[in-house]
Formats: structure tokens, sequence, C-alpha cells
């Protein structure tokens, strides 16, 4: 069969796209001080959601701050979202965050972040912790 000469879409490009996924960015595990998840590889999107899924509460003097970072060529990385510092509530609950070019809304409910960037080919998310109080806690992410 011949292949069309006809230019491509964009309606065609984007039903090229490989349906939304999620991934386990990093396992549920107690953590003590700032972890750098690997590095992620967004195939065919422009953005993500990314959860940060506590599965049980912290101390309430241990704030945490999350950072979406993009891989730079040249290895390095650079922020493309930091969040507001919290603390984990006492129980297992989810925060949110959108990494979206048309992520401009109003965070609100379970979406506590939002950012307007696009989702890099190569990124990785970092959780901050002000001190060395333990929190169990795994990231998530679906792509959008």
């Amino acid at each position: 069969m011949a292949r069309s000469t006809e230019p491509r879409t964009e309606q065609d490009i984007l039903n090229d796209r490989q349906p939304s996924s999620g991934v386990v960015v990093s396992s549920s595990v107690a953590r003590t001080a700032t972890h750098n998840s690997a590095d992620q590889t967004n195939r065919d999107h422009i953005g993500a959601y990314v959860f940060l899924d506590f599965n049980a509460g912290a101390d309430s003097s241990c704030d945490l701050i999350v950072s979406i970072e993009a891989k730079t060529p040249g290895g390095s990385y650079v922020d493309i979202f930091t969040g507001s510092s919290f603390v984990p509530s006492t129980g297992a609950s989810i925060k949110s965050y959108l990494i979206h070019p048309n992520g401009s809304t109003k965070a609100d409910g379970a979406l506590v972040g939002i950012s307007s960037a696009p989702l890099p080919l190569t990124w990785r998310a970092t959780v901050t912790h002000n001190n060395t109080r333990s929190v169990d806690y795994s990231i998530e992410a679906m792509y959008v």
C-alpha cells in the first residue's frame, strides 16, 4: 500500500499519539531526605499529572516541596515547576500537580499546583525535605 503524499494534519498527529498511560516514577518507601526520581522519558505527550501519594502521615514539622525538572542535553537539570511548601496530612492522601502548556487554570481541591510549561522529553520529580523526619510516599504520573 502506497503512503499518502498529503501533508499530515495536526489532527493526524494527535490521533497517532499513544493513549494516556500511568507510570510509577518512584516506588512507595519511607524517606528522610530530599529524593530525586530516576529520569522519566516522555513519549508523544505534552503534559502530565504528577501525583505524590502519601501512604502514612508525617510529623507536622516536616515540610515538603515538589519540583519537576527538565534534563538538558548536557545532562543538567532545570526546574520547570516548583510547588509551594506543605505539610503532609496525618492520614493517607494525594497531592496532584499538572504540567501542561494549557495548564493555566487555578489550582484547587486535590490539584495543588499547575505549570504552563510543556513536559520535556526527559524529566524527573524532586521532593525536597526540610528535615530528617520520615515520610512514606510514592510518585506517580499520568501522561496527557
